[in-house]
C-alpha cells in the first residue's frame, strides 16, 4: 500500500469518526442541554427569558431575581410572576397525577392557611394530559380556593429549568429566589427560608 493510499484511507477514517460524534451531539447532547432547540419537542418557546435586569441578575439560581413569566390561571384570568411582586410566592411545578404530589400539596394549603400573604402559583407541567377541568377537581381536592393553578401553555417549565416533578421555588416579596428543590415541603431549609420571606 503506499504511503498517498493510506493517508487518504486515514483522513476518510478521521472524517467518518467526526461525523459520528456529531451525529451523537445532536440527538443526545442537544435535547439535553436545550429541549426548544429540537424540531417537534412539543414545548413552546419561552415568552420569558434570563436577563439581567435592575436590581441584579435574572435567573434560577438562589439569590436572584425569578424570571418574569405570563400565564392564564383555570378561571380565565391573565396574570404575571410580577403582578405578585410585594408578597411571597411559591411557584410548584406538578401534574395533576403525581401522586406524591398531591399530600404537598395540602401541606402547601396548610401554609398558606397559616401565612395569608403567601400566595401559591401551581403550575401543570402537563398541559396536554391536565385540563382546566382536571386543575379544578385537583384544587378542590387538595388545594384552596386561593391557590393560583395554571397549565404551563409558555415555556415556563424550560425556563425555570424544571427536571422533576415537586420542583419548588420560594420567592420573597422583592422577587428573589430564596430557596428551591424538589418536594420540600416539611424539611427544614425550607421552612427556615418561609419563616424568614414572611417576617420580611
Amino acid at each position: 500500500m503506499s504511503t498517498r493510499h493510506a493517508r487518504r484511507i486515514f483522513w476518510l477514517g478521521g472524517l467518518g469518526i467526526g461525523l459520528v460524534g456529531l451525529v451523537v451531539l445532536a440527538i443526545f447532547v442537544v435535547p439535553a442541554v436545550c429541549p426548544s432547540c429540537v424540531p417537534g419537542s412539543g414545548q413552546p418557546t419561552p415568552k420569558a427569558t434570563a436577563s439581567t435586569a435592575a436590581g441584579g441578575p435574572v435567573g434560577t439560581d438562589v439569590g436572584e431575581r425569578a424570571p418574569d413569566f405570563t400565564l392564564t390561571d383555570i378561571d380565565g384570568s391573565s396574570f404575571s410572576l410580577s403582578e405578585l411582586r410585594g408578597r411571597p410566592v411559591v411557584l410548584y411545578f406538578s401534574a395533576s397525577w403525581c401522586l406524591p404530589c398531591a399530600p404537598e400539596t395540602q401541606e402547601l394549603a396548610k401554609r398558606k392557611a397559616r401565612y395569608s400573604a403567601l400566595e401559591i402559583v401551581w403550575i401543570s407541567v402537563d398541559p396536554k394530559s391536565d385540563s382546566p377541568e382536571t386543575l379544578r377537581a385537583h384544587r378542590r381536592r387538595y388545594g384552596r380556593d386561593d391557590f393560583i393553578y395554571a397549565l404551563d401553555t409558555a415555556g415556563v417549565t424550560q425556563l425555570y429549568r424544571v427536571v422533576s416533578l415537586g420542583d419548588l421555588y420560594l420567592v420573597d416579596a422583592q422577587g428573589r429566589i430564596v430557596f428551591k428543590g424538589a418536594r420540600p415541603v416539611g424539611t427544614k431549609p425550607f421552612e427556615e427560608a418561609l419563616a424568614r420571606v414572611i417576617s420580611q
